[in-house]
């Protein structure tokens, strides 16, 4: 397996014949991460809190214990939702995997991830993206079944030629 030498910023790309492999890496978002880390204390407490109101209150089950049972359960998916993204911030990498069947898009942080999964053969046009709000930041783009599915959100734009152009070059079909 062919690995290119690159720095820790940059996308990591194995090629062994068969498939292509990339790695990025999730940008980090210094403050963003901070927010999250003072979100999660605050998360926190505010669980304990709910939680030990809720015990005391369970001999006397009566409707505000069942406000604190709901309000509990959105309280807590927003909390490991906030866990989630802090952990991709921290330790994320989006890991594409392409060979003649398939294009497999994995989100992962901490070892755990979710795969998407594409036939390649009705992919078509994948090309880097700019964002609008940031002039040297693109993300990679291809269609698909009518919409535009996106990844490698945050790569340099030179970053982002270089991993559509070799995409493209070993499957010219999903070239632009």
């Amino acid at each position: 397996m062919k690995a290119e030498a690159t720095t820790s910023t940059t996308p990591r790309i194995w090629d062994d014949g068969h498939r292509l492999k990339v790695e990025m890496r999730a940008r980090r978002v210094h403050l963003l991460i901070a927010t999250l880390v003072a979100w999660c204390l605050v998360w926190g407490y505010g669980e304990w809190t709910a939680l030990s109101a809720l015990v005391r209150e369970l001999p006397s089950a009566g409707v505000a214990s069942m406000f604190v049972v709901v309000w509990l359960l959105g309280w807590t998916a927003a909390g490991l939702a906030s866990v989630a993204m802090l952990a991709f911030l921290w330790d994320g990498r989006e890991i594409v995997t392409v060979d003649d069947r398939a294009i497999v898009l994995r989100a992962e942080a901490l070892g755990r991830g979710l795969d998407r999964t594409y036939d390649l053969q009705r992919a078509t046009n994948l090309r880097p993206v700019a964002v609008s709000s940031n002039r040297d930041r693109e993300f990679l783009a291809f269609d698909y079944s009518g919409r535009t599915v996106t990844f490698g959100t945050g790569l340099h734009d030179e970053d982002a030629e270089r991993v559509a152009r070799e995409i493209t070059t070993r499957w010219p079909h999903l070239h632009p």
